[in-house]
């Protein structure tokens, strides 16, 4: 089902909007400034899990990142078994980057869901990736 004014968010501005000392924080918190007020925000698992893991060595960082999923309301769209098979697919295609399961599984959501737009660091992989809904996702920021 399509997700209207809504946008992905990767691992990449969790953690720079969590951890002050990232090097693109302040640029990630413009773009949360800037967003219309009616956008959706959402993520999936595998992310909060790469989020999770690298917020661990800072203070407080995982309680953080709850209460950065509480104050922007960030949806976990769920990952389910009827996804792996495109997931797989996605990682096969772009093994030469490579792409993580958690690109992936964006991009698989991103399909599904209609969206053309991604919040992550990751320029390198998410403007290569050519999701079957659109010539390319817009990238924030």
């Amino acid at each position: 089902m399509p997700q209207k004014d809504a946008i992905l968010v990767d691992t990449g501005p969790i953690v720079a909007i969590v951890d002050s000392d990232e090097s693109q924080h302040k640029a990630c918190m413009k773009v949360l400034k800037t967003l219309p007020r009616r956008t959706k925000l959402l993520t999936a698992s595998p992310v909060l899990t790469e989020a999770s893991y690298l917020l661990s060595e800072v203070s407080l960082g995982q309680d953080r990142l709850f209460d950065l999923i509480d104050a922007l309301q960030l949806s976990i769209v769920p990952v389910t078994n009827s996804h792996l098979a495109r997931v797989r697919s996605l990682m096969t295609r772009y093994h030469d980057l490579p792409m993580d399961f958690a690109d992936a599984v964006l991009v698989a959501l991103a399909e599904e869901s209609k969206i053309k737009t991604v919040f992550t660091l990751d320029r390198r992989g998410f403007q290569v990736y050519r999701p079957s809904h659109t010539k390319h996702l817009e990238i924030l920021p």
